[in-house]
């Protein structure tokens, strides 16, 4: 027998004989679960045993895979090292796992911030781009020195210069037009 063949009936028994010990060392059971990989409010994360091995498959946030996968998730592995632990016996623990999902929880959090506080500077400065537009057709040049509104079109070019950042920048260059504009 060939080193693939043997190598891939290694994995597969592996994959068979850890069984559910490693979802019930995280307190997990066989059917509906809350996920581990998300803010749950309700079961999504589903356990289910298939042709000798169990899997994971989660609904809501689309996590999915076999007990060699969850190991390489849950303790942020290879796939050599979740072998290991899966022969060895090596039990990890719940507290390591809830450390690194609140870290992944609290980065998803900021992430979704960020993806928001975008979203709403850039609709504040179209709604401005676009009174700015209205305001400079109603402009001519003989009034434009009488009312000082050279400043407002000065004004209106920072306008569409932090739009342009907001669409094309880099996530440094946006941050600055969130906090406090761009100098222009």
């Amino acid at each position: 027998m060939d080193q693939t063949k043997v190598a891939k009936y290694d994995f597969q028994r592996i994959k068979t004989s850890a069984g559910i010990t490693p979802y019930k060392q995280l307190g997990l059971k066989l059917g509906l679960n809350k996920c581990l990989f998300h803010d749950d409010r309700s079961p999504s994360l589903s356990i289910y045993q298939r042709n000798g091995a169990y899997l994971y498959h989660c609904f809501g946030c689309g996590q999915k895979g076999d007990v060699v996968h969850f190991v390489k998730i849950v303790q942020g592995c290879s796939t050599k090292e979740a072998l290991e632990i899966l022969t060895t016996g090596n039990n990890f623990r719940l507290a390591d796992v809830q450390t690194d999902l609140d870290k992944q929880q609290r980065e998803r959090r900021l992430v979704d911030a960020y993806k928001k506080m975008e979203a709403e500077c850039y609709n504040k400065l179209c709604a401005l781009n676009r009174m700015a537009n209205q305001i400079a057709e109603m402009i001519t040049l003989e009034n434009m020195d009488t009312h000082g509104l050279t400043s407002f079109f000065l004004a209106k070019d920072i306008l569409e210069y932090e739009l342009d950042i907001l669409c094309n920048g880099s996530a440094e260059d946006k941050l600055s037009v969130f906090y406090g504009g761009t100098d222009g």
